[in-house]
C-alpha cells in the first residue's frame, strides 16, 4: 500500500481479487478532518449514554438507541470516499454506487464533486460536497480532487482500446 500526501487524501492501493491484481486510487477526506468532525458526535453519544444512565428506566433505553444511531452515522461517515479501480465506486452516507468506466461521461465540479454518467444522470460525492454559503479560506481542496479525478478519467480513456467498425465487401 502506498500513500501519497496530497490534500485532501489520495491513497494508491493494490490488492488481489481472486487471481487478478487490481490497482485502485482512493480519494477521501484527510484523517485530521474526519477526526475534527467526529469528536463532537462522539461526545454527543457519550453524553447520551451518561444522561441515560443517570436517569435510568426508559430514558436509558432511548439514550442508548440515540447513541447507537449517532455511532452508526459516525461509522458510515468514516467510510465516505470515491474509489477508482476496475469500476468507479462512490461511497455516500446512505448508499454505495458502482459505475462502470464505460458509463462515465465526466467528473463535474460546482463547489463539490459530482459524477456524471453518459445518460445524463448525476451522483454527488458526499465526501467532497460543498456547504452552501461557506466562506472559503485559501485554495479549495475539492477542486484539486476534481482535477485529479478528471486526469484519471482522461488517462483511462486514452489508454482504453477503442472499438473499430470494419465493413467488408
Amino acid at each position: 500500500m502506498l500513500e501519497a500526501d496530497k490534500p485532501p487524501a489520495r491513497l494508491e492501493v493494490v490488492f488481489l481479487l481472486g487471481p487478478t491484481i487490481v490497482a485502485a486510487t482512493v480519494f477521501r477526506p484527510p484523517v485530521w478532518q474526519r477526526l475534527v468532525c467526529s469528536l463532537p458526535l462522539l461526545a454527543a453519544a457519550v453524553l447520551l449514554v451518561i444522561g441515560g444512565i443517570s436517569d435510568g428506566g426508559w430514558t436509558l433505553l432511548a439514550a442508548a438507541l440515540g447513541a447507537v444511531a449517532v455511532l452508526g452515522f459516525l461509522w458510515r461517515a468514516w467510510l465516505l470516499r470515491i474509489d477508482l479501480g476496475q469500476d468507479i465506486t462512490v461511497v455516500n452516507l446512505t448508499r454505495t454506487i458502482h459505475i462502470p468506466w464505460s458509463e462515465l461521461a465526466r467528473f463535474r465540479y460546482d463547489g463539490g464533486v459530482r459524477v456524471q454518467r453518459k445518460d445524463g444522470r448525476e451522483h454527488g460525492v458526499t465526501a467532497f460536497t460543498s456547504t452552501s454559503g461557506a466562506i472559503r479560506f485559501g485554495p479549495d481542496p475539492f477542486r484539486q480532487v476534481w482535477v485529479d479525478l478528471e486526469k484519471a478519467r482522461k488517462r483511462r480513456r486514452k489508454n482504453q482500446p477503442r472499438e473499430i467498425e470494419v465493413r467488408l465487401g
